[in-house]
């Protein structure tokens, strides 16, 4: 999801009309948003259970889309730019914590000699997600034009909330006490 809007929302911002400088700013919040809910996120992912804080996140992924989409349907460019920079601001601040805190939530059932390789696991799921999310977004944006990257991004977010729900009734949560402390996890960006 976070590579999707990555990778295609400065061609998604200049299909709707928005200036180089706008879309710069667009992209710049998208970045701004995820730094600012890292910690509050994790913070959060430490004393609840993380799998509520993940699916929490999804849907706020999937709502944010949406919000980009009946936004751009009915709004002129020029009240639409400083709209479209608060939801990019929120849509990072939804999407960048997800992978961190499904890591910790991982290491949260694993033993130590175990880190490495669900980490390298954890790692190569992201770079296919990373390499074929930009794709799928693609395909929807050619189907539906520039807000069909935003359709796409939700219903992958709002799939991804409810097999995160889904799982919660698999499995006892992990208790507070048997936690890791949460620790922010880089994500790539779609150069690399």
């Amino acid at each position: 999801l976070y590579s999707a809007v990555g990778g295609l929302g400065a061609v998604f911002a200049q299909a709707i009309g928005l200036t180089t400088f706008e879309i710069s700013i667009f992209m710049m919040l998208l970045v701004v948003g995820g730094t600012i809910s890292l910690w509050p996120a994790g913070r959060l992912s430490d004393r609840l259970d993380r799998r509520g804080i993940v699916a929490g996140l999804f849907f706020a992924v999937a709502a944010t889309a949406l919000a980009v989409v009946f936004a751009e349907a009915s709004a002129a460019t020029s009240v639409y730019a400083p709209l479209l920079y608060a939801l990019a601001t929120f849509y990072g601040a939804a999407a960048m914590p997800i992978y961190g805190i499904a890591v910790a939530h991982a290491n949260d059932k694993l033993a130590h000699d175990q880190f490495v390789a669900a980490s390298s696991t954890l790692l190569l799921c992201y770079g296919s997600g990373a390499i074929f999310g930009p794709i799928g977004a693609a395909y929807v944006m050619v189907a539906l034009g520039p807000a069909g990257l935003y359709v796409f991004v939700a219903a992958v977010g709002a799939a991804a909330g409810a097999f995160v729900i889904w799982r919660t009734t698999r499995k006892a949560p992990v208790l507070p006490e048997e936690k890791g402390a949460f620790e922010p996890m880089p994500t790539t960006t779609p150069t690399a």
